[in-house]
């Protein structure tokens, strides 16, 4: 089994449990549900930007620079127009690139984001109520957090030593606030 694999396979699980939501075959979403996924990437796009920026004022340039882009992609699309090709196809298609790019910003990084797949793996299943259910937001669906993901389950400081560990291998010092 592929990394790949496994890490669908995980992110399976973790619908099977959370919400019940795996079909066994292909299948488009709908748009509501589209931009519902699409509200999660757009939140962790801006935790990515906020994470980098050095100061407030960096942050709110940054996020003109997004808003910006938001806009340049909808022009460009508007412009090129649909395709003929059928809504799953093109569903998948942008998702894939997304996975491709995000990928290679790892690659960029220097970062091998397996070992880290697998702890944030282990936090998402820490998302299961003392009920044994998931909870979900009422406007967003996004499944909440128990009072105890926190203290039991965040994985930043396991991040941190997977990171401190790639760093020691590849010759570098420990992370640091500029790395």
């Amino acid at each position: 089994m592929t990394t790949s694999e496994k890490n669908f396979q995980r992110v399976q699980e973790f619908h099977r449990v959370m919400d019940g939501s795996v079909p066994t075959k292909p299948s488009p979403f709908d748009l509501e549900l589209v931009l519902n996924r699409a509200d999660f990437k757009i939140e962790e796009i801006v935790e990515l930007v906020y994470a980098t920026a050095g100061s407030d004022r960096e942050y709110e340039h940054s996020m003109a620079h997004l808003h910006q882009a938001l806009d340049r992609a909808c022009a460009k699309t508007q412009s090129k127009g649909k395709s003929g090709e059928s809504v799953l196809v093109g569903q998948v298609d942008a998702l894939i690139d997304l996975l491709y790019f995000t990928y290679g910003s790892f690659v960029l990084m220097g970062v091998d984001p397996e070992p880290i797949f697998d702890l944030v793996h282990e936090a998402n299943m820490g998302k299961v109520w003392p009920d044994g259910k998931a909870h979900h937001d009422s406007i967003t669906g996004k499944i909440l957090k128990p009072e105890n993901w926190e203290r039991d389950f965040a994985p930043e400081a396991k991040i941190k030593q997977e990171l401190d560990r790639q760093l020691a291998s590849s010759g570098n010092n420990k992370l640091n606030s500029k790395n």
